[in-house]
């Protein structure tokens, strides 16, 4: 799965409410904040096939625009993007 630049978009916004998020399976991404009184929510044009957490959604998207047109694979425990 490739990450278009709209959905790098609305996840660096979502790190700026939370620094972590949890994707559920599908198009659609939440977040709230530490204190809960900011909530956002995004349809994207991809969709994820399984739920998986990301710790630091700064790192990971820094990781991810560092790289050409990264491809990202989930796995059972992993995730692999090159």
């Amino acid at each position: 799965m490739k990450l278009n630049s709209n959905t790098h978009d609305i996840l660096k916004n979502f790190s700026e409410i939370n620094t972590n998020i949890l994707i559920k399976p599908g198009s659609e991404l939440n977040t709230i904040s530490t204190m809960r009184n900011i909530f956002a929510k995004a349809t994207i044009s991809e969709s994820f096939d399984s739920e998986f957490g990301i710790y630091d959604l700064n790192e990971f998207l820094s990781v991810v625009s560092s790289l050409d047109k990264p491809e990202l694979t989930l796995e059972d425990k992993h995730m692999t993007i090159s």
